[in-house]
């Protein structure tokens, strides 16, 4: 299976009630999306292993200075909107979804796992407990990463200066 959307391409979209019938409880279902709801999805398994990769194809990919990935069967994998869903081989070994609408990077799945696919924890609706966290490529962690993290933070946007560099 070259993408993890082929396998229900005959099977049309699942309901978010089906979801909910699949023998698990209300803990094992994980629903998420992307920001402009185009692409909805829920697992209704617990998570396995979770990696925050720090290699700049991911950084490029998502857009920030990390993502934090988990793992999950794909057989426990059902949509509820793929109406904006896109693919692309990033890789020689990898697949990766995003929303075509609003750009958000949704999942991969490696070419080598035939039962796993890896959704980006930022998409994730609500809390997930984590499990076997590991940070990979960490040699690759951007420089500015630490600094920012000692940095002063705030309940809301009050820090942000409107047009800071309108004096340059």
């Amino acid at each position: 299976m070259n993408c993890l959307l082929e396998r229900d391409q005959g099977e049309g979209v699942q309901s978010s009630r089906r979801c909910l019938r699949m023998n698990a409880s209300a803990a094992e279902v994980i629903s998420g999306s992307c920001l402009c709801k185009g692409i909805q999805y829920c697992i209704t398994s617990r998570t396995y292993q979770w990696l925050r990769c720090h290699c700049s194809m991911c950084r490029k990919a998502i857009g920030a200075e990390h993502c934090t990935f988990f793992a999950v069967p794909i057989a426990k994998l059902e949509f509820k909107s793929k109406k904006t869903l896109k693919t692309y081989k990033s890789s020689e070994h990898a697949v990766r979804s995003f929303c075509g609408k609003c750009g958000c990077s949704v999942c991969m799945k490696y070419d080598i796992e035939e039962h796993t696919v890896w959704f980006n924890a930022a998409t994730v609706d609500g809390d997930v407990p984590v499990v076997d966290p590991h940070q990979v490529f960490t040699k690759d962690k951007v420089p500015y990463l630490e600094t920012m993290a000692r940095a002063h933070g705030t309940i809301d946007i009050s820090a942000w200066v409107v047009d800071c560099a309108r004096d340059m």
